[in-house]
Order: structure tokens, then sequence, then C-alpha cells
């Protein structure tokens, strides 16, 4: 069996600088929306849990079958002073025939980009993925 458990703390800066064209409105390659410059950081504190069972192992047609599972819990802040928290998990399954490629199957999750949050709504529609 493995297990893993830990804790992360990082910090994202990221922003962009328009042109005077791109920062009018109704110049924008007709999308009628200005894109004003914008900038920011977002901090992340981290806190996960992972383990790996195997199963069965060494038998006709299964050299290994392994189960895993892990949970993460995210807590970030913006530079303007929002935030959010969210858990993120993953669960799968390797099996291996023989000695050689298993065949893995899993499903896993992400944070936001820091551009991603920071971005401009334009007709309605936020630029980009966040979680909320």
């Amino acid at each position: 069996m493995g297990l893993a458990v830990g804790f992360e703390s990082r910090s994202s800066f990221g922003g962009n600088r328009s042109d005077a064209t791109v920062q009018t409105a109704g110049e924008v390659l007709g999308s009628g929306a200005a894109t004003p410059d914008r900038s920011g950081t977002l901090k992340f504190d981290e806190y996960y849990a992972e383990a790996t069972l195997p199963l069965v192992s060494n038998l006709p047609l299964v050299h290994a079958f392994n189960v895993q599972g892990a949970y993460r819990q995210t807590d970030f802040t913006t530079s303007v002073g929002t935030g959010s928290s969210y858990g993120s998990w993953k669960a799968g399954a390797d099996w291996g025939a023989n000695q050689g490629p298993a065949f893995p199957r899993r499903a896993t999750a992400r944070h936001p980009r820091t551009n991603s949050e920071r971005a401009v709504p334009a007709s309605g529609y936020r630029i980009g993925h966040t979680h909320e």
C-alpha cells in the first residue's frame, strides 16, 4: 500500500497589457468589448491525501490490479480579496496482464489559472474557466 499526505502553499501572478486599439470599445475585431490592462495574484493553500492499494498480483492474466484514490482541499484568495474553497478528487484503477504496460482508468480536476480568474466579461460570458 502507498500513502501520501501533505500541504502545499503557492502563489501565481499573471496579467496583460493591452495597446490603445484593444482598450477602445468597438474596436476589438467586432466584439465591441474593450480589454483593459489587468493583473492579479492567486494564493493557494492545499491539503491532500493519496493512497494506492494493490488488490491482486501475480495471477494468470493479472500481473497487478491496483486501485487509487486521492482528495485535495484547495483554498485560494485573489489580490482583490475574493476567494473560494473547493475539493477535488481522483479515483482510478490499474490492470496489468503481464509485466508490460498497464491499462489505467482515472478522473482528475484542476485549479483555475490567474488570467482566467481575472478575465473581463464580454457579451455576458466569462472568458476562461473558473471554479465556483
